[in-house]
């Protein structure tokens, strides 16, 4: 009965350990340097993930990532201000679609 209890509790660290991540930051911008900057058009983009019948990520801890740099490069600017997301899942047999959503300010130094 106590091996059962320690393989219980070796498989919940586990659990909690590998579902947890650190915060991803959009933009490196300080406040009181905004006016070295100039502002362009906002910007819509998306970056798609899956799930793998819910369980198996692909492309899940990037697509904020790849969302950002695509708005860069789309915009061409050198960061953004004013970051709004969102998320959209589209359920399928075989697991969820998850859409995200950037849309923001990019912005780039004054020449």
């Amino acid at each position: 009965m106590k091996y059962h209890g320690k393989i219980l509790i070796v498989l919940l660290l586990l659990t909690v350990v590998g579902c947890s991540s650190h915060p991803v930051q959009l933009t490196h911008i300080k406040e009181n340097t905004l006016s070295e900057y100039e502002q362009l058009p906002r910007a819509n983009v998306s970056a798609h993930s899956f799930a793998l019948f819910g369980v198996i990520p692909i492309s899940f801890t990037t697509r904020e990532v790849r969302a950002r740099n695509e708005l860069l490069r789309i915009s061409g600017g050198t960061d953004i201000i004013d970051p709004s997301v969102s998320s959209k899942y589209i359920w399928t047999p075989i697991g969820p679609i998850i859409r995200f959503t950037l849309e923001a300010t990019p912005i780039r130094k004054k020449s």
